[in-house]
Parts: structure tokens; sequence; C-alpha cells
């Protein structure tokens, strides 16, 4: 059984969304700056970002008796099965879901900029590659590659 949500959880939740907004806009408007450059050449955040994951991973362990985690599921995942993952896990289990995607989805965008700066790609043509990788970061990792292709720096 899940305990009530703490209003603490739903705090933490926005920091954690806010706390990557800042290396986005650095990385979109000021690409070249000394603090951009601080932030994607620099891995502590992915580490907080990592423990906050661990933290809110074991707490959803923790309250669901282990049941928010199947490992079966994710060994042999079907749609149900990852369904029941997110459901069973609870709100510390949705939070480090999402803050998987946080995460991910800023390395990629670090990565695509340190790419784009090594290769000499104009700033404004991976704009829109950033922009979507913040939104849906598989789309924008998908436009960055097809961007490589057509300028042959791939």
């Amino acid at each position: 059984m899940q305990t009530p949500r703490s209003p603490w959880l739903d705090r933490l939740f926005s920091l954690a969304n806010l706390a990557v907004i800042p290396g986005w806009l650095l990385m979109i408007g000021a690409p070249r700056s000394r603090w951009t450059q601080r932030v994607i050449n620099d891995d502590r955040f992915f580490i907080g970002m990592g423990g906050l994951y661990a933290a809110m991973l074991g707490g959803a362990l923790a309250e669901n008796d282990g049941k928010g985690f199947n490992f079966s599921a994710m060994l042999n995942p079907t749609l149900d099965s990852i369904g029941k993952l997110f459901q069973e896990g609870g709100p510390k289990g949705t939070f480090a879901g999402w803050t998987h995607y946080l995460i991910f989805d800023f390395f990629v965008g670090r990565a695509i900029l340190r790419d784009a700066q090594e290769k000499n790609i104009p700033h404004w043509l991976i704009v829109p590659a950033l922009i979507c990788t913040l939104m849906s970061g598989p789309l924008g990792l998908a436009y960055y590659q097809v961007l490589l292709r057509v300028r042959g720096a791939a």
C-alpha cells in the first residue's frame, strides 16, 4: 500500500524540472559562453541528478515492497508490464521515470552541442535539434543525425 504523498515530493519534483532549464537556455542561447562551456564539460549535474534518480527509485521500491520495479518486466518487456511498472511505482516511481528523461535528454543535448562545436556546424542549424531534444529527446537526436548527413559531417 502506498503512503500518502508528501508536499516535499512535489517541491523536489519542481526543482528537478527547473534544474535543467538554465543549462538548456545556455546551450540554446549562449553556446560558446564560459558558463555554457562549464555546463557541457562538467559531469557533476549528472551525478547529482543520478543520485536523485536513485533516491526516488529506492523510495518507490521501499514504499511498494519491491513491487514498483518488476525485473522480469525489464527482461521481457511488454506494453502492459511496463505500464504496470509505472503504475505500481507510485509518485516516487513516476518521479524516477521523469528524472530519467530529464537526465538523458540533457545528456543528448549536451552531446549534440559538443559535437556540433567540434564540427564547426553553425549554431542556428542545431537550435532546432536542441529544442526538439528538450521536448522529445529522440526527435532532436534524429533531427541532428539527419542534419549531419545532409551536411556530410556524419
